[in-house]
């Protein structure tokens, strides 16, 4: 049967989609539905058909998105040659008849057009602003405008898209919805449910002063309000600061901006008729069966509706009970934990454990995981309120006992410690979560709560609040869970067949392992989960233990949290926005001026700040690893397409443009490198204060030099006494002597395992501390220990890389001395990470390598620039030393031997001392940064806005 080219709204409904495109689909239910829908028709996918065969004959269109698709051309180059192609094309005359027909139908002066995607507005894809739209056409110009609709699925933000939605080659075509204009001086958006926090029994409606493309364009600021589906209240009411609209004139099919001063900070809607349209969307979404989006728009006759669709970007469990709301949670701190380790966290302050010696308790607790792999921890408001009044009061009455509190702490951290030293392996696992709830209870929760409690209480207490931070200033935890717990659970599921044991600690939790109710099928069933991006949640309740594994937990995050700004408004010191999707994401701004992305150099991960959203922004939205907009609502461009991407956005900030300032907009794809020289300066600064920490970490580059020594010693002194160093000296015949090489090649593959072992041990003692631990000498050797095969690997690679590298220098002099220097610092900086991927990652030589390089791209500025501010610092510290020496000398030579011997003395020390400091800080900072760009974890003691900028994500 032929598709007719055109079809009236009231002959479309959703069977028809595949012809007329999901908004004209849409329409026709809508009409159905008895809602209030501006006449029309649909121009449908048949005439697009028709049109493309007759403009394109040789099917040149596809060949060159099949090659855009393969690599083989640039998204740029085939939206053009397209473009330039279908310049030529005509409409067919039995198109225009039916065109014709249905504009003489319709009988009215002023139409909308408008692109509706066969691919649009189905359960998975919006398709938000990519398609043109025009109105206020006249009978004479709707044509033209549906060439144009027809066009614009080849236009680069829509290839973009659907290159993003995974469309292939032939996949999409364009019908056009034609209508009756509808002139309004308000409209707006409605989402049948919240489309943030996703709560099913919340209607958001947004609405402005002009024309609703005004909101989806993320030019203004709307009204929002939020209200009770069955109830009529309104939950939340926002007035928007609307500074400008968009409106039509008659003749012009453009629409154009208006200021609108003080108006526009006036209420777009009453009260009755917000309630009015909550009412026409629960009919909507009782019609459609699943929870929809539209578009409306106001008039003396009341509220028409120019579109719906589905809300494409809802989680599968969104109308799930998953979290138990029987009291209100509050919020505590988000940690890198796998759910065994959250499990245990529950059990520190509960009645068992905590009853009687602390006298307060709290037996329900909760944890949900993000997509960063990070877990947020909540208790009931009510309890956690008890527990540091509790404290507060001992404070006031029983002092002694809180005192007594602490100092047990701290002996219970001291002998915590010294099982971990001695690796005093448990005979049981029971036993060993028990001694590890004390641990936990003891050194960590109390004495946080106990700080918190004298911040809010604003109680002076120097002794407790100076225990309390003794305790807090070393985390014992993760040592003992790492080094005495996890090994004991890994050995239990491996008894039960599990495929993947070391994965056991993500999957399982205590009471499971406890009580036998856990199996292998449900862990494979749980890492197949995993594996598919599901993240957990887990309930400690009077009832028992829930745990879930969900597709999404953001908006869960977002329901707990309570509230639609992530931060608020009222801070001046901070830039408040709406979170269009919640998370957390840590990356260099790009600030971006305009909304033609052409010649924009964007790098992926880049945080794109911007003065609105926009359609044509898609192709830098889809590198960008977070987005910030000084203006917008949820429903506008990139609050839809972020959500479809999962991308963190914070819209309608109103200054981030003019806040922020990396000098990304002067300098296309990176910062200044003066701004790079001075963050690596503080990167410095602030390995340092590890440093102090942990002073024994001085040791490890000490160990090495002595080493080194050692060596060198071990190959020159029979060497020399061989006569083999003066028959390579006088001989430069001798010195191409292959045995020469082999020699050199030994002395440098034994001097490379010694530098290698010694700063893996180094780095190892870094990343503990860095995870919270309190690093020995002992940990570091037995890392290093650990890896004795990958760092003998690296030692060969290192040490045939420099005997390469010699020969070229010794081959050809001056030029072979530039060749070697070159390809000697690119070999270091490719390799700058090698060493933490070996400790951290236990990967070999080439993999090493590999990653080193992976994560050198993300910040190579700061991974360089670092070590620039610790050298220049030993360059400056050196010079007092040298001129010590110098003095030394001067004094022996004319005043006194002994005294000047001595005075040289204490400055070659002073040197040996700024060597070995220096040696320490550039492990230390080695280590912060590839923590950071390898597990996206900002190291404690760093400031997270030092290595904020150093890394996007990949």
């Amino acid at each position: 049967m032929t598709t007719p080219f055109t079809l009236r709204l009231e002959e479309m409904d959703v069977s028809k989609a595949a012809i007329g495109g999901g908004k004209g689909a849409s329409l026709g239910e809508l009409v159905k539905a008895g809602a209030r829908v501006p006449a029309g028709f649909v121009v449908t996918r048949g005439a697009f058909d028709l049109y493309m065969e007759a403009a394109d004959p040789q099917k040149r269109i596809s060949q060159w998105l099949a090659e855009l698709h393969s690599g083989g051309k640039t998204l740029a180059d085939t939206a053009r040659a397209i473009a330039e192609l279908l310049a030529e094309g005509t409409i067919p005359n039995e198109i225009g008849d039916a065109i014709g027909s249905g504009v003489e139908q319709l009988g009215v002066a002023s139409m909308s057009v408008r692109s509706s995607a066969t691919c649009e507005d189905g359960s998975a894809t919006a398709w938000a602003g990519q398609l043109e739209t025009y109105l206020d056409v006249s009978p004479e110009e709707i044509e033209e405008q549906v060439q144009a609709c027809w066009h614009s699925i080849f236009r680069a933000p829509a290839l973009a898209y659907g290159a993003a939605h995974g469309y292939g080659v032939g996949e999409f075509g364009v019908a056009v919805v034609v209508q009756e204009m509808v002139s309004s001086e308000v409209s707006g958006i409605g989402f049948s449910v919240h489309p943030v926090t996703q709560e099913p029994e919340l209607r958001l409606i947004e609405a402005c002063f002009g024309l609703g493309e005004a909101i989806v364009s993320g030019r203004i600021m709307p009204d929002q309000y939020v209200v009770k589906r069955g109830a009529r209240e309104i939950v939340e009411n926002t007035l928007g600061r609307q500074r400008e609209g968009l409106f039509f004139e008659h003749g012009r099919y453009e629409p154009h901006w208006q200021q609108l001063g003080e108006r526009g900070s006036q209420p777009k809607l009453n009260e009755d008729q917000v309630l009015e349209y909550a009412g026409i969307l629960d009919r909507i979404e009782d019609h459609y069966g699943f929870p929809v989006d539209t578009e409306w728009a106001l008039t003396k006759e009341g509220f028409h509706l120019l579109q719906s669709r589905p809300i494409t970007t809802l989680a599968k469990e969104y109308r799930e009970p998953i979290i138990d709301t029987a009291q209100p949670w509050v919020k505590l701190v988000r940690r890198p934990l796998s759910l065994l380790e959250t499990s245990f966290i529950g059990l520190w302050l509960d009645s068992r454990h905590a009853g009687e010696d602390m006298g307060t308790h709290v037996d329900r607790f909760m944890a949900i995981q993000d997509d960063s792999d990070l877990a947020t921890m909540f208790l009931p408001k009510p309890a956690f309120d008890a527990v540091l009044d509790h404290i507060r009061d001992l404070d006031r009455n029983n002092r002694p006992k809180l005192i007594g509190l602490l100092e047990k702490a701290l002996e219970v951290f001291e002998e915590g410690r010294q099982r971990i030293e001695r690796n005093e392996v448990f005979t049981s696992l029971e036993d060993a979560v028990e001694h590890f709830v004390d641990v936990g209870r003891y050194t960590t929760s109390f004495p946080s709560c106990t700080l918190i409690a004298l911040e809010d209480g604003h109680i002076d207490d120097p002794q407790v609040r100076a225990l309390s931070e003794q305790l807090r200033a070393h985390s014992l935890y993760p040592r003992y869970l790492s080094q005495l717990v996890e090994p004991l659970v890994i050995e239990q599921v491996k008894a039960l067949g599990f495929s993947a044991p070391e994965r056991g600690p993500e999957l399982v939790t205590w009471s499971e392992l406890r009580e036998n109710l856990i199996d292998r099928e449900t862990l494979e069933e749980r890492l197949n989960l995993v594996r598919e991006g599901y993240r957990f949640v887990i309930q400690i309740l009077e009832d028992g233990e829930r745990v879930n594994f969900v597709s999404e937990t953001g908006y869960l995050l977002m329901r707990q949290i309570g509230q639609r700004q992530i931060i608020p408004p009222d801070d001046p010191d901070r830039i408040a926005g709406q979170a269009a999707w919640p998370g957390v994401y840590r990356g260099r701004a790009r600030v971006l001026m305009t909304s033609d992305p052409d010649g924009v150099e964007m790098q992926e991960g880049e945080v794109l700040v911007s003065l609105q959203s926009n359609p044509n922004l898609m192709p830098l939205l889809r590198l960008a690893g977070a987005i910030v907009t000084d203006d917008g609502g949820v429903a506008c461009h990139a609050g839809i397409i972020c959500r479809e991407l999962k991308i963190p956005t914070i819209i309608g900030t109103g200054r981030a443009t003019a806040t922020i300032n990396t000098g990304l907009q002067f300098s296309r794809g990176t910062v200044a490198m003066f701004e790079r020289i001075s963050n690596g300066w503080e990167l410095a600064k602030q390995s340092f204060n590890v440093l102090r920490m942990d002073k024994e970490l001085l040791v490890f580059p000490l160990l090495s030099g002595i080493a080194c020594l050692a060596v060198l010693a071990s190959f020159a002194v029979p060497l020399w006494f061989s006569g083999f160093i003066e028959t390579v000296a006088q001989d430069e015949q001798a010195q191409n002597n292959p045995l020469a090489y082999v020699v050199l090649f030994a002395f440098y593959t034994v001097n490379y395992f010694v530098i290698v072992f010694f700063n893996s041990a180094l780095v190892a003692c870094a990343v503990i501390r860095f995870k919270g631990g309190d690093p020995t000498l002992k940990d570091g050797l037995g890392a290093a220990m650990g890896r004795l095969p990958q760092i003998f690997g690296w030692a060969l690679v290192a040490a045939t890389v420099g005997v390469i590298l010699q020969i070229i220098e010794s081959r050809s002099e001056k030029f072979g001395q530039i060749i070697a220097s070159l390809l000697g610092m690119g070999w270091s900086i490719i390799t700058f990470f090698v060493v933490p991927v070996i400790v951290v990652e236990k990967a070999g030589p080439i993999a090493a390598v590999q990653r080193s390089m992976a994560i050198l791209k993300k910040a190579w500025g700061e991974s360089l620039t670092a070590n620039f501010g610790i050298g220049m610092i030993a360059f400056l510290l050196n010079i007092p030393a040298i001129l010590v020496i110098v003095a030394g000398v001067a004094v022996a030579a004319s005043v006194n031997a002994v005294l000047g011997v001595a005075i040289i003395a204490v400055g070659i020390l002073a040197m040996l001392t700024i060597s070995l400091v220096t040696s320490a800080l550039n492990a230390i900072v080695l280590a912060a940064l590839y923590l950071y760009g390898a597990t996206n974890q900002v190291p404690a003691a760093f400031e997270p806005a030092m290595l904020t900028g150093a890394f996007g994500r990949k």
